[in-house]
């Protein structure tokens, strides 16, 4: 999985962006933003604003990897109040391995559509590129799909005009990435998630948000996750975040508490995750995102 590089393009499976990292690494059923195309592009035809572009940093994927870089865009634009597209763009070096400098990017492009009131559908089309740099391994291309649903209902349990969503999706369903030897398979995931928006009133707004996931490509990697996590929103500037994500331990992926913080003004935010393990021996520890974006 994450451990090991080149083990069916394990990048895809790094949360790109601040937001959802300092939620626990939850992103099914939270509100559409520029990241929607990466945990649910369903989304974003249900989203609240016409578009929104954003980039994010992550400068090691995990500790042990100090020169590690995954350089991450994306962001949606709404075609009409019913569609909307997707699109995305990573790039991931791991640093330098062995005498070798491989890199990795994905180009996504998703579109998605409200069937009824409250629900819409999202399809991804993604093209990933792995080049170990090896002398006897050969540049590995392939093909993964994403299909997804979201549901949103307004209600006034709890607080007047909160909004409950649920979200699921399948990612990574695709051919295999082949380096000349061995077939790896992508890393197909399967998402579902639930949030509660309560806006209090004008200046104060809280989401609490669970989420479960399967790892069920390479079924010799399948992994079951789960994470939870809130965001507070404080007179529509400053954002806190926190959540906590638990993995299998023989899988690499121990559990870890994460916490983010985020300002938006005018059409402007910028965010950041930072990630603490249980143990100071696990990968993801003292690992960080930055993200910037525009509405």
């Amino acid at each position: 999985g994450m451990m090991v590089y080149g083990q069916s393009a394990a990048f895809l499976e790094v949360a790109p962006d601040a937001r959802s990292v300092g939620m626990g690494g939850i992103g099914s059923a939270t509100s559409a933003d520029a990241w929607s195309v990466f945990w649910n592009g369903a989304k974003t035809a249900l989203a609240d604003k016409d578009g929104e572009i954003a980039y994010s940093y992550t400068p090691r994927t995990i500790h042990n990897m100090e020169k590690s870089r995954l350089h991450s865009l994306a962001g949606y634009y709404k075609i009409n109040n019913k569609s909307a597209l997707t699109a995305a763009f990573r790039h991931f070096s791991p640093g330098e391995m062995m005498n070798m400098k491989p890199e990795d990017y994905a180009l996504d492009l998703g579109y998605s559509h409200v069937l009824l009131k409250g629900l819409s559908i999202g399809a991804t089309v993604r093209y990933i590129h792995s080049d170990l740099d090896q002398e006897d391994a050969h540049a590995a291309d392939a093909v993964g799909f994403d299909l997804s649903l979201y549901y949103q209902l307004t209600t006034n349990l709890l607080c007047k005009n909160a909004v409950w969503s649920l979200g699921a999706g399948f990612s990574n369903l695709g051919t295999d990435i082949s380096y000349g030897g061995d077939d790896n398979k992508l890393p197909g995931m399967f998402r579902v998630g639930t949030a509660y928006k309560m806006p209090f009133n004008d200046h104060h707004r809280l989401t609490i948000a669970g989420e479960y996931d399967y790892r069920a490509i390479p079924s010799d990697e399948d992994e079951y996750m789960g994470a939870v996590g809130a965001e507070y929103l404080c007179y529509n500037i400053l954002f806190v975040r926190a959540g906590y994500h638990w993995g299998d331990k023989d899988r690499g992926t121990s559990n870890h508490t994460t916490l983010g913080i985020g300002l938006s003004h005018w059409h402007v935010s910028a965010d950041f995750a930072y990630l603490l393990a249980d143990k100071s021996s696990n990968a993801l520890d003292e690992t960080m995102r930055l993200t910037v974006g525009i509405d």
